[in-house]
């Protein structure tokens, strides 16, 4: 089939060149995640909880991210949060700014990092909703961060990180 006669259908399959020039099949899923893209879920996020959601990459290398997070209605109206994350141990100069909101589900945001060559970063969320709610991630852009299951942790950060938060 040419381009020019795709049909309105979703692809399952897409075929490419690798950068060696060997002809090769994969899915769009596939070329998303290569391309620093994805999505992932959180059910039942509790109000008043921290939430690790990413590891960066080793702490001398800069991670960055554009994190877009909204919510389901379950215990409050829908929200939507945009955010541009950056994260490094040397310089100090952690960010995370808040892009764009509708109302909020995240009202903190917490970097922890070293300033180590051989230690990775980590990505903390503090939900800010009623009762329990269902909160969808996608994230674009990014430069190491690998994004995971949600996992709770403590309100004290990790001993022997540095912490920078910020609150929206």
């Amino acid at each position: 089939m040419k381009e020019n006669e795709l049909s309105s259908g979703v692809p399952t399959q897409v075929r490419g060149i690798d950068a060696n020039g060997n002809s090769i099949v994969t899915t769009p899923k596939e070329i998303a995640k290569s391309g620093g893209c994805g999505t992932f879920s959180m059910a039942g996020a509790l109000n008043g909880k921290w939430y690790r959601v990413a590891i960066s990459r080793k702490c001398y290398m800069a991670s960055s991210v554009l994190l877009n997070v909204g919510s389901r209605y379950t215990n409050n109206a829908p929200c939507s949060q945009l955010f541009y994350i950056a994260l490094d141990g040397y310089s100090k100069l952690q960010n995370v700014v808040q892009l764009g909101v509708s109302s909020k589900c995240i009202s903190k945001v917490r970097l922890l990092y070293k300033s180590s060559t051989t230690e990775n970063g980590m990505l903390d969320i503090y939900i800010c909703s009623n009762g329990k709610n269902d909160i969808d991630f996608a994230y674009s852009n990014n430069i190491g961060f690998t994004f995971q299951t949600p996992v709770e942790v403590s309100e004290e950060p990790d001993a022997e990180y540095y912490v920078k938060e910020f609150t929206f």
